[in-house]
């Protein structure tokens, strides 16, 4: 099977060849297919999409689905009064106190 590429296209896969990380066309197509099944397997579009009507959801189980997807170190990273002082860390204001 053959397929027609953008020339745009085509250079960035060269370019990603001629720096070395790949060996050949296939190689940089087979690794960016793996990375898109991989990203789709992580956030399946049903997650994302609302729901179909008569097939929903309470919202907590959604939100409960999503934050399962959120890696531990990065949840552990969060500060501990971010409710409280919410606004602190989105826009600057003083902290409230806890």
């Amino acid at each position: 099977m053959g397929i027609l590429l953008k020339p745009e296209l085509e250079r960035r896969i060269e370019l990603q060849v001629e720096s070395g990380r790949f060996h050949s066309f296939d190689e940089v197509i087979e690794k960016s297919l793996d990375l898109l099944e991989s990203q789709n397997r992580a956030a399946p579009a049903e997650t994302i999409s609302a729901p179909v009507k008569g097939n929903s959801r309470p919202i907590w189980e959604v939100i409960q689905e999503i934050s399962r997807s959120i890696p531990e170190e990065d949840l552990a990273s969060l500060p501990r009064d971010l409710s409280i002082n919410l606004d602190h860390y989105l826009y600057g204001a003083p902290k409230a106190s806890e």
